[in-house]
């Protein structure tokens, strides 16, 4: 398991399987290496905090006001019709 030097966080799992992997890097060191997508943050190069995009987070056009998933979101609720 990989955990975050910082905070402790779950980063991703580490596999003894690399010689498996033929003509890789996974093969020469024996290891490979699986990291959470969530565990993940990109900047463009020469870019600036309004530009990263977190782990499986989609990009948001910049200065857009930050929003929940929509799996986080609550089911809509269709009122009945009166009877």
């Amino acid at each position: 398991e990989l955990r975050c030097g910082t905070c402790g966080g779950h980063l991703g799992d580490r596999f003894l399987d690399g010689k498996l992997f033929l003509d890789t890097a996974a093969f020469e060191s024996g290891t490979r290496h699986c990291i959470d997508g969530a565990a993940l943050t990109f900047m463009p190069e020469g870019g600036g905090k309004d530009d990263m995009v977190f782990g499986d987070t989609p990009l948001k056009p910049a200065g857009a006001p930050p929003s929940e998933p929509d799996w986080l979101k609550p089911p809509a609720i269709k009122a009945r019709a009166a009877s």
